[in-house]
């Protein structure tokens, strides 16, 4: 079974009590998904929307609960279909759902498979989100620093990169989406594609500025020709060819750039995304997906300071006893 890289705490647009949570079968499964899709040269404002589903039980009745709309909306479409103790019926809708808008059957039971036109699977990371757990400290307790298996001045590096305050700042004037995607919870394999496409577009980038150099270059030596008919048919031959090359490079502009928002959701509001043309676009973009990857470094360090906290508290417990 492939896993489907989805979140497992229930939405809290779709109104359901606190006993409520997302289904899981018995292979382990979540039913939840979260689907991304963005097409710069769609219209005015070109398509960046999402849609999300997830299969809600509670005790004995179940849920399908969907929401939908442009990427950062406050308030987006959303409808919660009941369908009492039927889980055959429930499953049936979700699947439909999902094939309807992606194009793959569910469960996926091979790698995703992007269809052209349709919304592709946002993968995260599998962790269960649990709900903090409110603990009881002294003041001492409070300031004493907990002790980490990490030397001290790695720690203190980490602490300067992966400030989360710091992180969700830088990610926030990069226009990323935090609202729908909760910060870090972006696969590795979601990166690593973000980064792969990013890699596409500066080759295309340096391509297209190597032609215009070129084409910019044969003009310039033709002007110092004597006027001939047929040197200047052949520089308008190689002008033309120029021109085809550079409209099919920036029509792939548009459709990597399209692809990377597809899967780094970006929140441009009812703009029309932008075109990553340029290096310093895509070295942007990169030092975006840094940041991601060094949120990862902080949320491991933070975990491992919960725990050590946790195994504090049993420590004392067992001294006090």
């Amino acid at each position: 079974m492939v896993s489907q890289g989805i979140a497992t705490r229930v939405d809290p647009l779709s109104g359901c009590d606190t006993s409520a949570k997302v289904y899981q079968d018995t292979d382990g499964i979540a039913w939840s998904f979260m689907l991304n899709y963005t097409n710069i040269s769609f219209g005015t404002y070109g398509n960046n929307k999402f849609y999300m589903v997830q299969l809600i039980q509670n005790g004995a009745d179940y849920m399908v609960f969907r929401k939908w709309g442009r990427v950062g909306t406050k308030n987006p479409q959303r409808a919660l279909e009941r369908y009492n103790t039927s889980l055959e019926k429930a499953q049936a809708s979700f699947m439909k759902k999902f094939l309807d808008k992606s194009g793959n059957e569910w469960p996926l039971t091979e790698p995703f498979k992007r269809v052209e036109g349709k919304y592709v699977l946002v993968e995260l990371d599998e962790e269960v989100q649990e709900e903090e757990k409110d603990e009881v400290m002294s003041e001492a307790e409070k300031e004493e620093e907990v002790a980490s298996t990490l030397a001290e001045t790695v720690q203190n590096v980490l602490k300067l990169i992966c400030d989360a305050n710091v992180i969700a700042r830088e990610v926030a004037s990069m226009n990323l989406d935090l609202k729908r995607l909760p910060l870090g919870k972006l696969s590795k394999t979601q990166i690593r594609q973000g980064y792969a496409i990013l890699q596409q577009l500066s080759a295309a980038v340096k391509e297209i500025d190597e032609l215009r150099k070129t084409a910019a270059d044969s003009q310039e030596t033709a002007s110092e020709r004597p006027v001939a008919t047929r040197r200047s048919t052949r520089v308008k031959r190689t002008t033309n060819s120029h021109l085809v090359q550079l409209r099919r490079l920036n029509n792939s502009l548009k459709t990597l750039s399209s692809d990377f928002y597809t899967l780094i959701p970006h929140d441009f509001g009812r703009g029309l995304p932008t075109s990553i043309d340029s290096l310093d676009k895509v070295k942007l973009k990169i030092d975006l997906l840094e940041v991601l990857a060094n949120l990862e470094i902080s949320q491991e360090l933070e975990a491992e300071k919960k725990k050590n906290a946790e195994k504090k508290v049993g420590a004392k417990s067992l001294k006090n006893t």
